[in-house]
């Protein structure tokens, strides 16, 4: 099964999205999920910024998607349950803040200064790390400063 999603960035690729609506269709994408899902432009802090693009609002947005959904037949205003997905309830904490303990690192991270690192069957980012290749399969100890919605995130420690 074939899903494409476009990101629709406004200003930029206004004119893409109906010939990508149409093509979708034309080849018969979606036949157990949804065709498309396209995608709201939203600036981030680490991605891309295109110039004198500025986002439009989640009003707009939707409006022109069912717009979209009237003219084409097709379902664009995605929700969970087009995806067979449900909430279920969170894994329990593995680590405190503040807690000090081993993990074993696995590789690099997203971003420059990262690293990945495995801990009780879970994964730490490890952050302000040395701008160096990260020592795979090595053991640090580290001092964990995050714990968020079970993602971890930790400093080394001495």
């Amino acid at each position: 099964d074939l899903l494409i999603a476009p990101v629709w960035v406004p200003g930029l690729n206004d004119a893409e999205i109906p010939r990508i609506i149409d093509y979708a269709l034309k080849i018969g994408a979606g036949k157990t999920w949804p065709p498309l899902g396209i995608q709201k432009y939203v600036p981030h802090k680490f991605g891309r910024k295109p110039k004198r693009v500025s986002p439009m609002t989640w009003y707009k947005f939707y409006q022109k998607l069912r717009e979209w959904e009237e003219e084409y037949g097709v379902k664009l205003v995605l929700r969970p349950d087009d995806f067979n997905i449900y909430k279920v309830k969170p894994l329990p904490p593995v680590f405190e803040l503040g807690e000090k303990t081993t993990v074993k690192i696995v590789g690099p991270g997203w971003l420059k200064r990262e690293w990945l690192a495995v801990a009780r069957n879970r994964v730490v980012t490890l952050v302000d790390v040395p701008d160096m290749p990260p020592p795979v399969g090595k053991k640090a100890k580290v001092e964990v400063i995050r714990t968020k919605h079970s993602i971890y995130i930790a400093k080394l420690t001495a």
